[in-house]
């Protein structure tokens, strides 16, 4: 048996699965063009550490790439400070002088990192002899594998057989620590703790991309098995629009594909809302303008030519009334008189209705001839 509220469970499971389905594809597509290219995988949003993933080591390659051009720059007034990371990662750069003794040409912490890495601090780098050497949680790393560099090797450093390290690099030596948990700064910019904060963000969107599908398939399976329940409420649906005026039907199908774009583009965005506010109504519009097609698809289809029940019709309908009884009136008063002042009338009314479309015609002539704006 269909009850009332199977029926209105059925629409409403059927509205919630398509925007959800909407939604969870417009989040996929938001992940293709903007987390994927950035670097935030679902593999390593995952990761059980920072640590493990593909940008974290990109950063560290970028670091130490920064390093040994600061330390093979020939002007030696024109070094310069490497991007300050606060207390989340440790940088020291030593070279050494013609007296065969190191030298700290930058450093910003007061820690020897030669002697090991701070506490708190569970990933180590050493760039010495043009070889890398990474320590993390206290156990070394495989870094060069067998020796050859390829577009698999996970790491992008100095040392390869077939990318060696440049000519007097046997000079230089870089110490990198990486915090285990990157902590804010206040005043200060760092891209290990802004990495941390994107791959939380990205796990927890990856969660709901997840959820927001589940459930949009969970519904759509509900109103597929509930598919007789709608079936009814599609014509509950159009009893109800029925009566609504047809003018009224089309301005609403008609009207929201026109405005939406304005507030997408902008045009009323820069002086009455917020461009948010403009992408809730972008986002409102693509959630809610399918169903009023559904709500049009639904009387079209169960009301009998609902184009008569419109406000046109309905002034026709008593225009041509009123004529009617007009031209009655006046064929009763007509038969009253002598036929030749029936013949007389008809005449003049003919003869007035020739004038005015003359002078139509003349005014006409004149707007297209003399070029009257």
């Amino acid at each position: 048996m269909v009850t009332r509220w199977k029926k209105r469970l059925s629409l409403l499971a059927l509205v919630l699965g398509v925007d959800l389905l909407l939604v969870g594809l417009a989040g996929a597509v938001f992940a293709g063009a903007v987390l994927l290219p950035g670097g935030y995988s679902p593999q390593d949003a995952f990761q059980a550490g920072y640590q493990n993933t593909a940008l974290f080591r990109r950063e560290i390659e970028d670091q130490l790439e920064s390093a040994l051009r600061l330390a093979r720059s020939a002007d030696k007034s024109s070094w310069y400070s490497m991007e300050e990371e606060g207390s989340n990662l440790l940088c020291q750069l030593m070279i050494r002088s013609a007296s065969g003794a190191w030298q700290t040409v930058y450093s910003n912490t007061e820690t020897a990192l030669a002697g090991g890495s701070p506490v708190g601090y569970n990933f180590a780098l050493t760039y010495d002899g043009g070889r890398v050497s990474i320590h993390k949680d206290g156990e070394a790393l495989d870094i060069y594998g067998d020796g050859v560099y390829t577009p698999d090797s996970l790491w992008d450093v100095p040392g390869y057989s077939n990318r060696p390290a440049e000519e007097g690099d046997g000079d230089i030596r870089v110490y990198l620590a990486a915090i285990a948990q990157p902590v804010r700064v206040r005043g200060c910019y760092s891209s290990l703790y802004e990495l941390q904060q994107g791959l939380t963000i990205a796990r927890w969107f990856y969660l709901g991309e997840c959820a927001v599908l589940g459930l949009a398939l969970l519904l759509l399976l509900l109103a597929f098995l509930w598919r007789d329940a709608r079936r009814e409420a599609r014509l509950a649906l159009a009893r109800r629009t029925g009566p609504v005026w047809f003018e009224c039907k089309v301005l609403a199908v008609t009207a929201p594909p026109f405005l939406a774009p304005l507030f997408c583009l902008g045009f009323f965005a820069r002086a009455f809302f917020s461009y948010a506010a403009a992408l809730a109504v972008a986002a409102t519009f693509c959630l809610a303008y399918p169903w009023l097609l559904y709500l049009a698809g639904c009387d079209l289809r169960h009301n009998e030519k609902p184009w008569r029940h419109s406000l046109c019709c309905a002034l026709a309908g008593r225009v041509g009334r009123a004529l009617r009884k007009l031209r009655a009136a006046l064929s009763a008063a007509e038969l009253a008189l002598p036929l030749q002042r029936r013949f007389l009338r008809r005449g003049l009314v003919a003869a007035v209705c020739i004038l005015l479309l003359s002078i139509a015609a003349w005014f006409l002539l004149y707007l297209l001839f003399y070029n009257v704006p």
